[in-house]
């Protein structure tokens, strides 16, 4: 088997063998639930790593290459915010409802 990635997210080191054996692409994870991996590298963390058989190197570099491209953010497009009533128009409104209250009740 020949190391084709090594990834600090242990979802994405998942996630990319998934993809890869769903392409037909023989993949194994290895030291993703491994406690002791974090004893010999404090610094890094525990390193998910992605091994493939060499002859389908080739195919899961494609493949991850599509999954690098598709994971980068979107372009976020912004939202019109609606109007909102202002403050001293809810304030009027809410002391007009208490004068009528107040005219009605003392009749």
């Amino acid at each position: 088997m020949q190391l084709l990635y090594a990834s600090p997210s242990f979802g994405f080191g998942h996630t990319l063998r998934t993809a890869l054996e769903g392409e037909g692409i023989r993949a194994f994870c290895s030291e993703a639930e491994d406690p002791a991996t974090t004893l010999e590298e404090p610094m890094s963390g525990p390193q998910t790593r992605v091994y493939v058989a060499p002859d389908d190197y080739a195919r899961a570099v494609e493949v991850l290459e599509r999954m690098l491209v598709d994971d980068e953010p979107a372009e976020i497009t912004p939202v019109a915010a609606e109007p909102q009533v202002p403050m001293w128009a809810a304030i009027v409104v809410l002391v007009f409802g208490i004068v009528v209250a107040g005219a009605i009740v003392s009749q």
